[in-house]
């Protein structure tokens, strides 16, 4: 199987991170890349670089005002007196967004979901640099038509159209999804994550050319909380291209493996699908498991956007 990686993406070091209110050291580094590339070094698969696709597929999905935020917040933090080492956001609209501020710390709350996603001197150029990897397999399964697999760090499907979460910054699942959808009428996303999509749900919600499925852990006592229910269905034109699959804490493989099944082969939204997404972080035995799994369904090819996560994140 074809491998795409950037080495830029081991730039992004992140340190800040809470567990329950209290610092500790942040568990997406990237060494958990390195890791996952020799892994798939010692499986024989063939990795190659990625290549820069710049800024317009990222564009298709995030807003300009978040785009020029990611870019540029390291360096006006550097001008705040007393700010911090890594932007890290201290207050945030809630319910109630007003109007957008000028200030740096201001729209740190704006665009920042929680603390988990701090902004480092090498974090824009990572994360453009595992965005285009994610690009890259889109075009090379849609040029040589074959599965691949994409490996992605920063991950990315917990970043909005103009937020990022939980270790997210830019939404590579959704930014290859639509770079399919220059070709494909319909593309399907199914996110095995143990945590809810909410990044990728949310770019989609109110369209009907992308489904966008969650398979994850039941958002009422985990992750990302406030997304993730069976009941969000999608809005708009998107209304019915939504599903989510909550499961409880606990869940065996044998559940998980069934309720996989009946996303991609018994649910009638996934049925006739030109091109379908897989965006994966799971241990290697499940991982393998789903790979299996995928491998015997009948509605399209797959790309593989792994998230380079060996532990679950906040």
């Amino acid at each position: 199987m074809q491998v795409l990686f950037d080495p830029l993406q081991y730039n992004h070091e992140p340190r800040f991170f809470l567990v329950n209110g209290t610092k500790t050291e942040n568990p997406e580094v990237a060494e958990r890349a390195r890791m996952l590339l020799r892994a798939l070094q010692q499986e024989g698969h063939d990795v190659k670089n990625s290549e820069n696709h710049g800024l317009g597929p990222v564009a298709a999905v995030h807003s300009p005002d978040y785009l020029k935020f990611l870019k540029n917040i390291y360096r006006r933090w550097q001008h705040i007196d007393g700010g911090s080492e890594e932007v890290i956001p201290n207050i945030h609209p809630n319910l109630s967004p007003g109007g957008y501020p000028d200030s740096a710390v201001g729209q740190a709350g704006w665009h920042m979901a929680d603390t988990a996603c701090p902004v480092g001197p090498d974090t824009w150029k990572s994360a453009l640099a595992s965005a285009n990897t994610a690009v890259d397999a889109a075009i090379h399964l849609l040029t040589k038509g074959q599965t691949v697999y994409a490996l992605c760090r920063p991950p990315g499907h917990h970043a909005f159209s103009s937020m990022a979460g939980g270790f997210c910054y830019l939404n590579n699942t959704a930014i290859s999804a639509q770079q399919l959808r220059n070709e494909f009428e319909r593309v399907t996303v199914i996110d095995v994550d143990l945590h809810h999509g909410n990044g990728t749900q949310e770019i989609f919600y109110q369209r009907a050319d992308v489904l966008t499925v969650s398979i994850h852990a039941d958002p009422v006592r985990f992750y990302p909380f406030f997304w993730g229910y069976a009941d969000e269905h999608g809005k708009g034109q998107g209304r019915g291209r939504n599903l989510n699959l909550p499961l409880p804490r606990g869940t065996g493989d044998k559940t998980y493996l069934e309720n996989l099944e009946q996303a991609v082969e018994t649910h009638p939204l996934t049925k006739g699908c030109g091109q379908t997404l897989l965006s994966i972080q799971q241990s290697r035995s499940v991982r393998n498991r789903i790979a299996q799994s995928l491998s015997q369904v009948t509605f399209g090819r797959q790309v593989a956007i792994q998230k380079s996560s060996l532990r679950s994140g906040p």
